[in-house]
């Protein structure tokens, strides 16, 4: 006669019925910023021979991991890291039928060096399954946000910024030299030579009238008439 099977041996071998081969892909980023949300997305399919073409484009920029796990019926899956925020925005218990999907809102709290913890195990019964346990910890290297200033310095495009200060330069030198010096490139300054101008001389006051009493008549006076002498009045003596 057959021994009967213990609760625990009737356990196992619905468990190894259970279990079975399967594929997860995830996205859970390398690096991030101190208050600053992301989400990350796992997805479960039975069989690894053929992967679904819905399993591995997730949504995000982080790159996606594929891997393969023992699946059952029923599985949870939680993340869990010191130093950041989880929410899962759907069930942690789900039924695996085709493609099955949980995400999560992660907020990092502070920078550094943080962990999160990605744990999906099979449950049978309500109770998990220790061989159908999938775990993996990822490194997340977490910066500070750029100050206010940093981002609107962020803003702009400064090589523009330089080119337009640049042709501002170059177009308003000439008219500065002009009003500075008096002259232009090339241009000699009135009332001197090109040499003086070159040299930075300027024509002598003495020089310039000369030339300008050049060609000009001298005003003739004319003279005055002196006042009559009065004779003294004669003396009736």
């Amino acid at each position: 006669m057959e021994k009967p099977q213990t609760s625990r041996e009737r356990y196992e071998e619905a468990a190894r019925r259970e279990l079975e081969a399967g594929t997860i892909a995830y996205n859970v980023p390398r690096q991030a910023r101190v208050k600053e949300e992301f989400q990350v997305t796992a997805r479960v399919q039975r069989g690894t021979v053929t992967i679904s073409p819905s399993l591995t484009p997730l949504p995000g920029t982080a790159p996606v991991t594929v891997e393969k796990l023992r699946v059952g019926t029923y599985m949870r899956a939680e993340l869990r890291g010191g130093g950041f925020e989880v929410e899962p925005i759907d069930d942690t218990l789900q039924l695996i039928d085709g493609v099955t999907e949980w995400t999560w809102q992660v907020v990092p709290l502070s920078a550094g060096s943080h962990s999160l913890r990605l744990t999906l195990v099979v449950e049978m019964d309500e109770l998990p399954l220790s061989k159908g346990t999938f775990e993996r910890t990822i490194e997340v290297a977490v910066e500070e946000r750029p100050s206010v200033v940093k981002q609107f310095l962020a803003l702009f495009d400064w090589s523009n910024v330089v080119t337009a200060v640049l042709i501002a330069v170059l177009v308003g030198a000439p008219q500065f030299v002009r009003k500075r010096w008096g002259t232009g490139p090339g241009e000699v300054k009135e009332g001197g030579t090109e040499e003086e101008s070159a040299a930075g001389v300027r024509p002598s006051a003495t020089a310039s009238g000369a030339k300008q009493a050049v060609g000009v008549k001298p005003q003739s006076r004319k003279p005055q008439r002196r006042a009559a002498q009065k004779k003294p009045p004669r003396s009736n003596l």
